[in-house]
Protein backbone atom coordinates (compact mmCIF):
# COMPACT_ATOMS: atom_id res chain seq x y z
CA UNK A 1 0.00 0.00 0.00
CA UNK A 2 1.23 3.16 -0.62
CA UNK A 3 1.71 5.37 1.77
CA UNK A 4 -0.20 8.91 1.61
CA UNK A 5 2.33 11.58 0.40
CA UNK A 6 2.69 14.84 3.24
CA UNK A 7 2.27 18.31 1.57
CA UNK A 8 5.23 20.72 1.61
CA UNK A 9 3.41 22.75 4.24
CA UNK A 10 3.21 19.80 6.76
CA UNK A 11 6.74 18.68 5.70
CA UNK A 12 8.59 22.07 6.48
CA UNK A 13 6.31 22.19 9.54
CA UNK A 14 7.97 18.79 10.62
CA UNK A 15 11.09 19.67 9.57
CA UNK A 16 11.04 23.04 11.44
CA UNK A 17 9.81 21.24 14.87
CA UNK A 18 12.52 18.64 14.57
CA UNK A 19 14.97 21.33 14.40
CA UNK A 20 13.20 23.55 16.73
CA UNK A 21 12.02 21.56 19.83
CA UNK A 22 15.95 20.38 20.68
CA UNK A 23 16.49 24.33 20.98
CA UNK A 24 13.84 25.14 22.82
CA UNK A 25 14.75 22.23 25.17
CA UNK A 26 18.25 23.82 25.46
CA UNK A 27 16.45 27.23 26.00
CA UNK A 28 13.99 25.64 28.87
CA UNK A 29 17.15 24.78 30.44
CA UNK A 30 19.33 27.43 30.61
CA UNK A 31 16.35 29.11 31.80
CA UNK A 32 16.17 26.82 34.67
CA UNK A 33 19.49 27.38 35.64
CA UNK A 34 19.49 30.90 35.60
CA UNK A 35 16.27 30.45 38.24
CA UNK A 36 17.92 28.31 40.45
CA UNK A 37 21.17 29.89 40.33
CA UNK A 38 19.18 33.56 41.10
CA UNK A 39 20.50 35.46 37.77
CA UNK A 40 16.96 35.50 36.48
CA UNK A 41 15.32 36.30 39.55
CA UNK A 42 13.41 40.85 39.14
CA UNK A 43 15.39 42.31 41.16
CA UNK A 44 12.80 43.25 43.42
CA UNK A 45 12.01 39.54 44.18
CA UNK A 46 15.79 39.34 44.35
CA UNK A 47 15.90 41.32 47.76
CA UNK A 48 12.71 40.15 49.18
CA UNK A 49 14.29 36.74 48.72
CA UNK A 50 17.58 37.98 50.41
CA UNK A 51 16.41 39.28 53.27
CA UNK A 52 14.01 36.45 54.22
CA UNK A 53 17.37 34.52 54.49
CA UNK A 54 18.34 34.00 58.69
CA UNK A 55 21.95 33.98 57.51
CA UNK A 56 24.16 37.06 55.93
CA UNK A 57 23.17 36.38 52.52
CA UNK A 58 25.15 38.37 49.23
CA UNK A 59 23.16 39.06 45.77
CA UNK A 60 24.45 39.70 42.51
CA UNK A 61 23.49 38.24 39.06
CA UNK A 62 25.87 37.60 36.16
CA UNK A 63 23.93 36.65 33.09
CA UNK A 64 21.72 39.63 32.79
CA UNK A 65 22.99 43.40 33.71
CA UNK A 66 24.45 43.89 37.37
CA UNK A 67 21.45 47.11 37.32
CA UNK A 68 22.64 47.75 41.10
CA UNK A 69 20.97 51.13 41.27
CA UNK A 70 17.75 49.26 40.37
CA UNK A 71 18.00 46.83 43.07
CA UNK A 72 18.95 49.51 45.61
CA UNK A 73 15.60 50.97 44.63
CA UNK A 74 13.68 47.99 45.06
CA UNK A 75 15.30 47.53 48.11
CA UNK A 76 14.67 51.04 49.20
CA UNK A 77 10.79 51.39 48.42
CA UNK A 78 10.66 47.50 50.24
CA UNK A 79 12.79 48.16 53.45
CA UNK A 80 11.60 51.80 54.36
CA UNK A 81 14.62 52.04 56.40
CA UNK A 82 14.64 55.05 59.11
CA UNK A 83 18.65 55.79 57.99
CA UNK A 84 20.08 55.57 54.40
CA UNK A 85 23.33 55.98 53.17
CA UNK A 86 22.96 57.05 49.60
CA UNK A 87 25.73 58.09 46.77
CA UNK A 88 28.23 56.24 44.42
CA UNK A 89 30.19 53.11 44.88
CA UNK A 90 32.33 55.33 47.66
CA UNK A 91 29.59 55.22 50.40
CA UNK A 92 29.66 50.97 50.07
CA UNK A 93 31.64 50.37 52.90
CA UNK A 94 29.29 51.77 55.76
CA UNK A 95 27.72 48.74 57.33
CA UNK A 96 24.97 48.28 59.63
CA UNK A 97 26.44 47.14 62.92
CA UNK A 98 28.18 50.74 62.77
CA UNK A 99 24.61 52.00 63.77
CA UNK A 100 24.01 51.31 66.80
CA UNK A 101 21.62 51.02 68.47
CA UNK A 102 19.40 51.45 65.19
CA UNK A 103 21.92 48.92 63.53
CA UNK A 104 17.78 46.98 61.90
CA UNK A 105 16.70 50.92 60.85
CA UNK A 106 20.14 51.43 58.21
CA UNK A 107 20.39 50.30 54.96
CA UNK A 108 23.29 51.06 52.11
CA UNK A 109 21.99 52.32 49.21
CA UNK A 110 25.55 52.95 47.76
CA UNK A 111 25.25 53.41 43.72
CA UNK A 112 21.83 54.44 43.72
CA UNK A 113 23.11 58.02 42.97
CA UNK A 114 26.04 58.81 40.73
CA UNK A 115 25.27 62.06 40.00
CA UNK A 116 23.33 65.76 40.28
CA UNK A 117 20.18 64.37 38.09
CA UNK A 118 20.32 61.44 40.34
CA UNK A 119 20.06 63.17 43.23
CA UNK A 120 17.17 65.14 41.83
CA UNK A 121 15.54 62.06 41.11
CA UNK A 122 16.01 60.95 44.38
CA UNK A 123 14.63 64.09 45.69
CA UNK A 124 11.55 64.17 43.98
CA UNK A 125 10.40 60.25 44.79
CA UNK A 126 11.16 61.06 48.31
CA UNK A 127 8.64 64.26 48.07
CA UNK A 128 6.29 62.70 46.20
CA UNK A 129 6.22 59.35 48.62
CA UNK A 130 6.93 57.28 45.64
CA UNK A 131 9.75 55.99 47.91
CA UNK A 132 9.80 56.17 51.49
CA UNK A 133 11.07 59.18 53.40
CA UNK A 134 13.89 58.10 55.26
CA UNK A 135 14.48 59.72 59.21
CA UNK A 136 18.16 60.29 58.52
CA UNK A 137 20.12 60.57 54.85
CA UNK A 138 24.13 59.97 55.09
CA UNK A 139 24.60 61.45 51.27
CA UNK A 140 28.52 61.23 50.08
CA UNK A 141 28.58 63.60 46.69
CA UNK A 142 31.70 63.19 44.78
CA UNK A 143 33.22 66.16 42.64
CA UNK A 144 32.49 65.30 39.36
CA UNK A 145 29.21 65.85 40.40
CA UNK A 146 29.41 69.57 40.14
CA UNK A 147 31.51 69.15 36.58
CA UNK A 148 30.43 71.55 34.17
CA UNK A 149 29.33 69.17 31.39
CA UNK A 150 29.40 65.92 33.39
CA UNK A 151 27.03 62.87 31.74
CA UNK A 152 23.96 61.89 34.13
CA UNK A 153 23.81 57.87 33.86
CA UNK A 154 20.69 56.48 33.84
CA UNK A 155 19.15 54.79 37.02
CA UNK A 156 15.34 53.97 36.15
CA UNK A 157 15.62 51.75 32.95
CA UNK A 158 13.42 48.70 32.93
CA UNK A 159 14.61 45.59 34.92
CA UNK A 160 16.71 43.24 32.56
CA UNK A 161 15.25 40.12 34.25
CA UNK A 162 11.84 41.15 32.56
CA UNK A 163 13.18 41.96 29.02
CA UNK A 164 12.61 39.08 26.63
CA UNK A 165 15.59 40.46 24.77
CA UNK A 166 17.81 40.47 27.41
CA UNK A 167 17.04 36.28 28.33
CA UNK A 168 18.11 35.46 24.72
CA UNK A 169 21.59 37.33 25.01
CA UNK A 170 22.10 36.07 28.17
CA UNK A 171 21.75 32.51 27.27
CA UNK A 172 23.94 33.41 24.59
CA UNK A 173 26.61 34.39 27.46
CA UNK A 174 25.90 31.85 29.35
CA UNK A 175 26.70 29.07 26.38
CA UNK A 176 29.92 30.82 26.08
CA UNK A 177 30.66 30.44 29.59
CA UNK A 178 29.90 26.92 29.57
CA UNK A 179 32.63 25.94 26.67
CA UNK A 180 35.00 27.51 28.68
CA UNK A 181 33.70 27.15 32.72
CA UNK A 182 32.34 23.64 32.29
CA UNK A 183 29.79 22.57 34.82
CA UNK A 184 31.00 25.40 36.80
CA UNK A 185 28.74 28.10 34.97
CA UNK A 186 25.84 25.33 35.70
CA UNK A 187 26.37 24.75 38.96
CA UNK A 188 28.05 27.37 41.39
CA UNK A 189 28.67 26.88 44.90
CA UNK A 190 25.78 28.23 46.68
CA UNK A 191 28.46 29.99 49.32
CA UNK A 192 30.48 32.85 48.62
CA UNK A 193 34.65 32.26 48.51
CA UNK A 194 36.57 32.95 51.87
CA UNK A 195 33.58 34.11 54.49
CA UNK A 196 31.22 31.58 53.47
CA UNK A 197 28.13 33.80 53.29
CA UNK A 198 25.21 32.39 51.31
CA UNK A 199 25.09 33.58 47.46
CA UNK A 200 22.23 34.39 45.45
CA UNK A 201 23.22 35.18 41.49
CA UNK A 202 26.56 33.34 39.75
CA UNK A 203 28.74 36.67 40.48
CA UNK A 204 28.38 36.58 44.56
CA UNK A 205 28.27 32.64 44.24
CA UNK A 206 31.60 32.93 41.81
CA UNK A 207 33.20 35.93 43.26
CA UNK A 208 32.04 36.72 46.54
CA UNK A 209 30.80 40.17 45.20
CA UNK A 210 27.50 41.62 45.38
CA UNK A 211 25.37 43.56 48.06
CA UNK A 212 24.93 42.24 52.07
CA UNK A 213 21.69 42.49 53.72
CA UNK A 214 22.41 45.75 54.45
CA UNK A 215 23.32 47.11 51.02
CA UNK A 216 26.71 47.16 51.84
CA UNK A 217 29.42 45.62 49.75
CA UNK A 218 32.16 42.91 50.52
CA UNK A 219 35.73 43.04 49.08
CA UNK A 220 37.12 40.61 46.35
CA UNK A 221 38.98 37.53 47.60
CA UNK A 222 41.61 38.99 45.60
CA UNK A 223 41.86 42.26 47.74
CA UNK A 224 41.56 40.08 51.23
CA UNK A 225 43.92 37.81 50.03
CA UNK A 226 46.89 41.09 49.68
CA UNK A 227 45.15 42.86 52.27
CA UNK A 228 46.23 39.62 54.61
CA UNK A 229 49.80 38.87 53.09
CA UNK A 230 50.95 41.82 54.52
CA UNK A 231 48.55 45.23 54.58
CA UNK A 232 49.95 47.93 51.79
CA UNK A 233 48.33 50.54 50.23
CA UNK A 234 47.68 49.69 46.54
CA UNK A 235 45.67 52.16 43.99
CA UNK A 236 43.48 48.72 42.47
CA UNK A 237 41.90 50.60 39.94
CA UNK A 238 41.84 49.65 36.73
CA UNK A 239 43.32 52.46 35.46
CA UNK A 240 44.35 53.55 38.63
CA UNK A 241 42.91 56.66 39.94
CA UNK A 242 46.27 58.43 40.30
CA UNK A 243 46.94 57.92 36.63
CA UNK A 244 43.30 59.24 35.46
CA UNK A 245 44.17 62.68 37.46
CA UNK A 246 47.81 63.00 35.93
CA UNK A 247 46.75 61.51 32.04
CA UNK A 248 42.87 63.70 32.65
CA UNK A 249 40.78 60.83 32.30
CA UNK A 250 37.50 59.45 33.22
CA UNK A 251 36.53 61.66 35.93
CA UNK A 252 38.83 64.13 35.78
CA UNK A 253 38.29 64.97 32.33
CA UNK A 254 39.53 68.32 30.43
CA UNK A 255 38.31 70.86 30.63
CA UNK A 256 37.42 70.78 34.28
CA UNK A 257 35.09 73.70 35.14
CA UNK A 258 32.21 74.47 37.94
CA UNK A 259 29.29 73.51 36.83
CA UNK A 260 27.24 76.84 39.09
CA UNK A 261 23.63 75.08 37.76
CA UNK A 262 24.40 71.95 38.57
CA UNK A 263 25.66 73.33 42.07
CA UNK A 264 22.33 75.28 42.66
CA UNK A 265 20.03 72.50 41.65
CA UNK A 266 22.31 69.91 44.07
CA UNK A 267 21.96 72.53 47.49
CA UNK A 268 18.01 73.36 46.07
CA UNK A 269 17.74 69.60 46.38
CA UNK A 270 18.74 69.04 49.45
CA UNK A 271 17.61 72.20 50.83
CA UNK A 272 13.78 70.37 49.91
CA UNK A 273 14.87 66.99 51.96
CA UNK A 274 15.73 69.21 54.66
CA UNK A 275 12.19 71.18 54.41
CA UNK A 276 10.74 67.94 54.39
CA UNK A 277 12.08 66.56 57.43
CA UNK A 278 14.97 64.69 56.79
CA UNK A 279 17.68 65.09 58.62
CA UNK A 280 20.84 65.33 56.33
CA UNK A 281 24.42 65.15 56.64
CA UNK A 282 26.68 65.24 53.56
CA UNK A 283 30.11 63.43 53.42
CA UNK A 284 32.77 64.16 51.29
CA UNK A 285 34.78 61.39 50.79
CA UNK A 286 38.55 60.69 51.32
CA UNK A 287 41.39 60.44 48.37
CA UNK A 288 44.46 58.70 48.86
CA UNK A 289 47.36 60.67 50.20
CA UNK A 290 48.78 60.81 46.48
CA UNK A 291 45.87 61.53 44.66
CA UNK A 292 45.31 64.26 47.27
CA UNK A 293 48.78 65.99 46.14
CA UNK A 294 48.00 65.42 42.49
CA UNK A 295 44.73 67.08 42.86
CA UNK A 296 46.13 70.08 44.86
CA UNK A 297 49.65 70.62 42.74
CA UNK A 298 47.58 70.34 39.20
CA UNK A 299 46.83 73.77 37.45
CA UNK A 300 44.71 72.49 35.03
CA UNK A 301 42.27 70.82 38.24
CA UNK A 302 42.75 73.55 40.87
CA UNK A 303 40.03 75.55 40.10
CA UNK A 304 37.19 72.60 40.33
CA UNK A 305 38.95 70.70 43.08
CA UNK A 306 39.45 74.09 44.96
CA UNK A 307 35.59 74.68 44.86
CA UNK A 308 34.71 71.18 45.87
CA UNK A 309 36.93 71.17 48.56
CA UNK A 310 36.43 74.57 50.28
CA UNK A 311 33.35 76.94 48.42
CA UNK A 312 30.96 73.61 48.32
CA UNK A 313 30.91 72.66 51.95
CA UNK A 314 30.24 76.70 52.39
CA UNK A 315 27.55 76.48 50.48
CA UNK A 316 25.51 73.82 51.90
CA UNK A 317 26.55 75.08 55.26
CA UNK A 318 24.56 78.01 54.51
CA UNK A 319 21.56 75.86 54.11
CA UNK A 320 21.98 74.88 57.61
CA UNK A 321 23.17 71.22 56.32
CA UNK A 322 25.88 69.24 58.15
CA UNK A 323 28.78 69.01 56.07
CA UNK A 324 32.05 66.70 56.76
CA UNK A 325 35.03 66.85 53.79
CA UNK A 326 37.45 64.64 54.51
CA UNK A 327 40.71 65.16 52.04
CA UNK A 328 42.60 61.97 52.70
CA UNK A 329 43.08 58.92 55.40
CA UNK A 330 45.86 61.26 57.16
CA UNK A 331 42.70 63.60 58.02
CA UNK A 332 41.51 60.74 60.19
CA UNK A 333 44.70 59.52 61.51
CA UNK A 334 44.86 56.78 59.52
CA UNK A 335 46.97 55.67 56.74
CA UNK A 336 46.37 54.84 52.94
CA UNK A 337 46.32 51.33 53.65
CA UNK A 338 42.69 51.96 54.94
CA UNK A 339 41.81 52.68 51.19
CA UNK A 340 40.62 50.27 48.35
CA UNK A 341 42.37 52.30 45.72
CA UNK A 342 42.46 55.95 44.90
CA UNK A 343 38.76 57.28 45.93
CA UNK A 344 37.38 54.01 47.18
CA UNK A 345 37.78 54.36 51.17
CA UNK A 346 37.11 50.90 53.22
CA UNK A 347 35.11 49.72 55.79
CA UNK A 348 37.30 50.59 58.69
CA UNK A 349 37.91 54.21 56.77
CA UNK A 350 34.20 54.87 56.67
CA UNK A 351 33.66 53.59 59.87
CA UNK A 352 36.52 56.62 61.53
CA UNK A 353 34.83 59.22 59.35
CA UNK A 354 31.24 58.27 60.80
CA UNK A 355 32.77 58.35 64.54
CA UNK A 356 33.83 61.89 63.56
CA UNK A 357 30.87 62.73 62.46
CA UNK A 358 28.64 61.61 65.75
CA UNK A 359 31.05 63.30 68.15
CA UNK A 360 30.69 66.04 66.55
CA UNK A 361 27.11 65.98 65.61
CA UNK A 362 24.35 68.51 67.47
CA UNK A 363 22.69 67.24 70.55
CA UNK A 364 18.77 66.36 69.79
CA UNK A 365 19.92 64.60 65.91
CA UNK A 366 19.30 61.42 64.88
CA UNK A 367 22.90 60.85 64.47
CA UNK A 368 24.13 61.83 67.63
CA UNK A 369 22.49 59.38 69.24
CA UNK A 370 24.11 56.65 67.85
CA UNK A 371 26.27 54.85 70.36
CA UNK A 372 29.85 56.17 70.00
CA UNK A 373 31.13 54.02 72.63
CA UNK A 374 30.28 50.75 70.75
CA UNK A 375 31.36 52.50 67.50
CA UNK A 376 34.86 53.14 69.06
CA UNK A 377 34.83 49.42 70.26
CA UNK A 378 33.98 48.48 66.53
CA UNK A 379 37.09 50.70 64.99
CA UNK A 380 39.59 49.04 67.99
CA UNK A 381 38.45 45.33 67.40
CA UNK A 382 38.96 46.20 63.21
CA UNK A 383 41.11 42.59 62.21
CA UNK A 384 42.49 44.53 58.83
CA UNK A 385 43.10 47.71 57.69
CA UNK A 386 40.41 47.38 54.95
CA UNK A 387 37.54 45.10 56.48
CA UNK A 388 36.32 44.93 60.31
CA UNK A 389 36.13 40.89 60.10
CA UNK A 390 39.17 39.11 58.56
CA UNK A 391 37.82 35.54 56.88
CA UNK A 392 37.23 32.36 58.59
Amino acid sequence: MNKRRRSPLARFLRRTAIFLCPLLGLFAAVECVFWLNGDALPLALAYEKQQQSVEETIYYRSYFSSQHELFKLAAVRQRGAKILAIGSSRVMQLRSFLFEPFAADFYNAGGLLTSTENLLSFTKMVLSSDIPKPQMLLICIDPWWIKEGAVAQETLEQDAALVPAAHVEAIRTFLGKLLTDGLRAVFPPARTPLYNYRAIGSTAKLGGAGFRKDGSSPFAPEVLHECMAGPWYTDRETPPIIERVREFEGQFSLPARVGRNRVTLMTGALSALREAGVEIHVILPPFSSEVYRALEESGELRDWWQFYKLELPALIRARGIDVFPVCSPQDLGISDQYMWDGFHPGEVCMGYILREMVAGAASGTLLGQLDLTALTKQLEDAELPLVFDAPP
